[in-house]
């Protein structure tokens, strides 16, 4: 499995591509704390997953995850943050799933591989 991470925090993107490649085996294909860089990586790698902290500047849930969801191959979207708002924001927008930032790292694993397995059967 192919993941970005975009945040705005360089040693929150860091912590979790650590975690994941640990726990999970994954490839990050890539880190980014902008926009711009963000649909140029997803463009290039084409990941199965991003990992969409919404502290990136800028950011708009409800333009950024229908443009990636037009896509030819259209990543899934986990979108992490601490407030209920935001999860529903993110969920109408379409992300396939949300994570509290105060959970226990687990619950991203978790989420990670309940897509893994809906997009398998």
């Amino acid at each position: 499995m192919k993941i970005v991470i975009a945040g705005g925090q360089a040693g929150t993107r860091r912590a979790v591509s650590l975690y994941l490649r640990t726990r999970l085996g994954v490839e990050v294909v890539g880190e980014t704390g902008d926009l711009e860089v963000l649909m140029k990586l997803v463009k290039a790698n084409q990941p199965d997953l991003i990992i969409l902290d919404t502290e990136l500047p800028s950011l708009q849930l409800s333009t950024l995850i229908p443009t990636l969801g037009r896509l030819d191959c259209p990543p899934a979207v986990i979108v992490l943050n601490g407030q209920s708002e935001t999860e529903v924001e993110a969920l109408a927008a379409g992300a396939d799933a949300f994570v509290y930032k105060g959970d226990h790292p687990k619950e991203l694993l978790l989420a990670i591989q309940n897509l893994q397995f809906g997009r398998q059967g």
